[in-house]
């Protein structure tokens, strides 16, 4: 699915902000191909410990649940 437009997936966060944002979208929206992008907006505090160790496994989950949308959402608009 990803072979018809490809893919670009971008992130970006404010510097005053805890908010981390992953974008996942056809790399050429403009193509008959393409497939809606999906985003994931959440507070990075979500992903580290008490310690301040980053949670692999929750951030991964998410990144995970992330291209599963995307991947769905592709199907659908077929």
């Amino acid at each position: 699915m990803f072979s018809q437009t490809g893919v670009a997936v971008s992130s970006r966060m404010e510097r005053t902000s805890d908010l981390y944002h992953l974008r996942i979208e056809s790399a050429d929206p403009s193509s008959a191909a393409a497939h809606p992008p999906v985003e994931l907006c959440k507070s990075i505090t979500k992903w580290y410990t008490a310690d301040g160790l980053l949670a692999e496994d929750i951030f991964l989950d998410d990144v995970q649940r992330l291209v599963e949308q995307y991947e769905d959402d592709s199907r659908k608009n077929r």
